[in-house]
């Protein structure tokens, strides 16, 4: 988007606002409105509006003793084994094995990766799209109008392809991370593997489980960092349908420059209110969810300068015409 950098930006000085500031606007704009509020963060929940790349899972309960035995049963059945390349071909075998022993198990498998597939079609093209609704009937709450349900569905074509665009590119920057963490998680495993059946040196054990750990923290931060970066996304595509995904990205990397641990604080402010679902079995969390979501607005409102932005045109991707910080 081209700025007019030369325009005199006049405006009050700019704040910082705290924590205890966004919840309290988002209090003020919930307030005689918690009943729509729940509604719409129940239905965009419904609609994927905040599920992740997942889908359907294998559940089974085991109780403690039932667990001891499995372990000792495969500690009993790896040391059959001289050599950490015997163990993988061994279980290797072992799960094929497995796969072929009735057809019942091939079909469970089928049938869950359909669901994991079927779950990520459904939150990329349907969460996708609602998820920008949502942060537009946040915003409705936020500037006190009235919102409405029906604004989960607002621009639904006309932000489709931008929201699904966005998200794709964000899951695979989330897979890249997670492929990283677990290639930590295997090399730790395979080193101490390869110590255990005496195939290799203290040294060697002693590097490669430290790159092991170093991968999966190194996953696990970066895509932390990610989730922070790139937050206010479907506040941009809310705000502004006629971005493509890479302008997208680019202002919300430039907005949360500087301000990333200000939103975590946020967060971290609400770690009570959190606690007080779970001991509730989760109904608290009918008000709390709606409680963070509205405080997100009031902390995207304040940092894009949406309320006050003068003759500056807002997004830019000129980083310098976002408040600064540290991290």
């Amino acid at each position: 988007m081209n700025v007019d950098h030369t325009t005199e930006w006049e405006m009050p000085p700019k704040t910082r606002s705290r924590a205890a500031e966004f919840r309290a606007r988002a209090r003020a704009a919930l307030k005689g409105k918690w009943g729509i509020a729940i509604l719409a963060m129940l239905l965009a929940t419904l609609l994927g509006a905040f599920s992740t790349a997942s889908g359907g899972k294998i559940d089974y309960e085991s109780d403690g003793e039932s667990a001891r035995k499995i372990a000792e049963s495969w500690i009993s059945w790896a040391n059959g084994f001289d050599s950490a390349q015997g163990l993988l071909q061994g279980l290797r075998t072992r799960f094929l094995d497995w796969m072929h022993a009735s057809q019942l198990n091939v079909l469970t498998v089928g049938v869950s990766l359909f669901g994991v597939l079927t779950g990520f079609l459904y939150s990329l093209l349907l969460g996708g799209p609602v998820s920008v609704g949502y942060r537009r009937f946040g915003l409705r709450l936020l500037d006190g109008e009235q919102p409405r349900i029906g604004n989960l569905f607002d621009r639904f074509k006309q932000v489709f392809g931008k929201a699904v665009g966005t998200r794709f590119l964000l899951w695979l920057c989330q897979a890249f991370c997670t492929l990283v963490a677990l290639a930590g998680s295997g090399l730790f495993l395979w080193s101490l593997l390869r110590y255990y059946y005496g195939e290799t040196a203290v040294v060697q054990l002693v590097l490669g489980v430290a790159g092991g750990v170093l991968l999966m923290l190194g996953g696990t931060f970066y895509s932390m960092l990610l989730s922070l970066r790139f937050a206010l996304c479907p506040f941009l595509i809310a705000d502004y349908p006629e971005f493509t995904p890479a302008q997208v990205l680019g202002n919300s990397k430039s907005l949360m420059h500087g301000n990333k641990w200000r939103l975590v604080c946020l967060y971290f402010s609400f770690i009570g209110w959190l606690l007080l679902g779970a001991v509730t079995c989760g109904i608290a969390y009918l008000w709390v969810l709606p409680y963070v979501h509205t405080a997100e607005a009031a902390f995207y409102d304040e940092i894009s300068e949406r309320s006050r932005a003068g003759k500056i045109e807002f997004p830019s991707l000129d980083p310098n015409d976002y408040q600064q910080g540290v991290l």
